[in-house]
């Protein structure tokens, strides 16, 4: 290309990780997060004081993990589901309040997170003792745990270390005074950052559908925009764009020798897992001259391919094609 060369630059879009949930009858709805955990929160007796029990399996753990073949969670994984179920009854009077894991995300015992990795899994794994927070008939707020269990799907002998994906429970209380009463549970569903922290934490009768979606790298044609221009003697060798890892290069290199290239424009894209900007060099747009809306309009709409020009009514007064680098829009509609 000779003469008079316009570079154009489209840099990709970075969207983060996203949970997208929906509570049905619902429209969909995102945020920002990297992992989430729906649990089951049992409300049967919560209105009310009375003698409550929990019967041997009706408590029961199901949780997911990934295990490995060396400690430290290293070597060979591959992911299990288990599941177990209480093996002590437990026994107290007063109102139920809440249920919380005895090991949670913002640590337990010895601290830590329940998404560390844990090195040994002999036996009863103390990640799904829970706690069963209540206030007695003199309004003292006390704990009942539960941390005796017997698996009714065992993980396999050979774990060294794993670190847990999922888990979840399910849990009946049956009134003493009122045994045929049917349990009743509430969902609550929790995001986490990628630093494990909770970001949202929701407490309703349902729970959602939930769909993890992954972060993703993407180009939009109208993104497209002018970044440089240059002349380009007959005399000098074509442009040249260089690629490495998240950035493009264009570079000018000198006649005859190329021993000291000149950087035209350079640009990395914000997350170095996106792909660099795509860098066009066009010598003939330079030459076209933008159209723009008549006077008394603005710019406010990309249609499809072409700008609407509005009015001060919000009507469409004309339409004039979208060249990168010459219009602007405040939305876009299809």
């Amino acid at each position: 290309m000779k003469g008079e060369v316009c570079i154009f630059a489209n840099t990709p879009i970075w969207e983060p990780k996203k949970i997208r949930y929906r509570y049905p009858g619902e429209a969909w709805q995102e945020i920002a997060g990297e992992s989430y955990l729906i649990d089951l929160l049992p409300i049967l007796g919560g209105d009310y004081p009375t003698t409550w029990l929990v019967k041997l399996g009706d408590l029961i753990v199901d949780f997911s993990l990934r295990v490995f073949s060396f400690y430290d969670c290293s070597g060979n994984s591959s992911v299990v589901h288990t599941k177990y179920v209480n093996t002590w009854p437990a026994q107290f009077v007063g109102t139920v309040l809440s249920i919380r894991w005895m090991f949670g995300e913002a640590g337990g015992p010895g601290g830590g997170s329940v998404f560390d990795c844990g090195n040994g899994l002999f036996g009863v794994p103390p990640t799904i003792w829970i706690s069963i927070i209540y206030k007695d008939t003199n309004n003292n707020i006390r704990e009942a745990g539960i941390s005796d269990y017997a698996a009714i799907i065992k993980p396999p002998g050979n774990i060294r270390s794993w670190k847990m994906i999922s888990r979840s429970f399910k849990i009946h209380f049956t009134d003493i005074t009122r045994p045929d009463d049917p349990p009743k549970y509430q969902c609550q569903f929790t995001v986490f950052d990628v630093f494990n922290q909770v970001i949202s934490n929701i407490i309703r009768d349902d729970c959602p559908e939930v769909i993890v979606v992954p972060e993703r790298c993407y180009y939009k044609a109208e993104n497209e925009r002018l970044v440089a221009k240059i002349f380009q003697s007959f005399l000098d060798p074509p442009l040249r764009i260089e690629y490495q890892g998240n950035c493009a290069t264009v570079w000018k290199d000198s006649w005859p020798l190329s021993y000291f290239p000149l950087m035209i424009y350079k640009e990395c894209t914000d997350n170095p897992n996106c792909p660099p900007p795509r860098i066009r060099l066009d010598n003939k747009k330079c030459k076209e001259e933008c159209r723009q809306c008549p006077p008394g309009t603005a710019i406010k709409v990309l249609l499809g391919g072409n700008i609407a020009c509005v009015d001060a009514f919000g009507c469409i007064i004309k339409e004039i094609k979208f060249k990168p680098g010459c219009n602007s829009y405040d939305c876009i509609c299809g």
